[in-house]
């Protein structure tokens, strides 16, 4: 296992497209230092065992133990970086793939969760997709086929494009093609449930609320002229289409966030909001185009597009222009209600922050940009101790 030291920085929303085959990248991991060696994931089947909740906006899995090192992951395109202070730098930034487009087998098209000490991320935009799993953040497991079991009582890779992966509080769940698999510890999968319907062939977005118990899928049928909303109270098992009616506007195509009993989704030129758990949606204009929202102790923040404006909400339906972070153009970030931090990338990642209260920003030293690919993706946990990731200093 090739490890490697560079600074980088978290998130965008998700987005997925279900697509054809694609040739298997070049495998590398690239230092601080420019140079690359050939090196893939490990595939052997060693590391702790556990399962695991997901992403942007909370770590899920309760009071930490004892003796672990608190993780945030920056998934983009063939990469993921580790940082193991809170945001402040990245211990490990690991090239996966030299191809970073959307068309390849390590694409981060599917996301990671993480529970009880095990991270598991989803990748691949095209045949095959991959399953890495990890219990430090650092070192990582490529899944082998037989890992993955199907009802049809084979083991092969998973077909096709790997569009999500969440974790439901009692079992991770892996989407791909419209089968699901599920894993209690992220190693072994078995394949559940009949397909999703074909009119749900393009998986655009998704979100599970660990509040609410509810999972959200959003996308299109395969020509893409039908748009829909979908809900899985079950864990996965089921999901139930959104009614016509319900207020939801297909524009709304960044990540959900939700707390103080509301659902908030940008998109467009504003955003769509629920304050049912999902059941109805209202959209509402926004001063100006806005990026990831981010929840505070009194409602909410968000960085109003290009413009560089911080603006503050405390009902979700009012907001007001701050100048705290003026000039910082935020375009995508993440929070962490478990380890109580947010971080955030500006447009084309030419700059990266951190933050303690959804407020107040520090710009990071600077990185390097230009080898930033898109960043889709972040997730928080915590892991065992490593060389790169050591205890915290008491």
């Amino acid at each position: 296992m090739l490890r490697t030291n560079l600074l980088f920085l978290p998130l965008v929303f998700v987005s997925l497209i279900a697509c054809g085959g694609a040739e298997e990248p070049s495998v590398e991991a690239q230092g601080a230092g420019g140079g690359t060696t050939s090196q893939g994931p490990s595939t052997s089947a060693t590391g702790g065992g556990g399962v695991g909740g997901q992403g942007v906006g909370g770590a899920g899995g309760g009071q930490a133990p004892e003796g672990v090192v608190p993780i945030a992951l920056a998934l983009g395109n063939g990469r993921i970086a580790t940082s193991c202070d809170r945001g402040a730098s990245y211990a490990q930034d690991w090239i996966i793939a030299s191809d970073a487009s959307d068309h390849h087998p390590y694409a981060m098209a599917a996301g990671a969760a993480f529970h009880e000490g095990v991270f598991v991320v989803g990748t691949g935009w095209g045949y095959p997709g991959h399953v890495l799993r990890s219990d430090n953040g650092i070192d990582w497991e490529d899944l082998p086929a037989e890992r993955f079991h199907w009802a049809d009582q084979t083991t092969h890779m998973p077909d096709g494009a790997v569009a999500v992966m969440f974790h439901n509080g009692t079992r991770f769940v892996l989407i791909t093609e419209r089968r699901r698999l599920f894993s209690m510890d992220g190693r072994d999968w078995f394949e559940e449930g009949e397909q999703l319907p074909y009119e749900m062939f393009h998986l655009r977005s998704h979100h599970f609320v660990d509040e609410l118990g509810a999972h959200f899928l959003r996308g299109e049928n395969s020509n893409k002229q039908v748009q829909w909303l979908a809900t899985s109270t079950d864990g996965g098992l089921t999901y139930q289409m959104l009614p016509g009616g319900s207020g939801f506007d297909f524009a709304c195509t960044a990540r959900m966030e939700y707390a103080h009993g509301t659902l908030m989704a940008p998109g467009g030129d504003g955003y769509c909001r629920s304050t049912d758990g999902g059941a109805t949606w209202s959209y509402h204009a926004a001063p100006m185009k806005v990026s990831t929202f981010y929840p505070t102790d009194s409602g909410w923040v968000t960085m109003g597009g290009y413009r560089s404006t911080m603006l503050e909400s405390s009902d979700g339906l009012t907001w007001q222009e701050s100048t705290v972070a003026n000039g910082m153009r935020f375009s995508a970030g993440g929070y962490s209600a478990y380890l109580d931090y947010y971080v955030a990338a500006s447009h084309q990642n030419e700059e990266f922050y951190r933050s303690d209260d959804g407020v107040t920003w520090t710009a990071l030293p600077e990185v390097a940009a230009a080898e930033v690919p898109d960043i889709r993706h972040v997730v928080f946990g915590w892991g065992k101790p490593s060389a790169l990731c050591p205890l915290p200093a008491d």
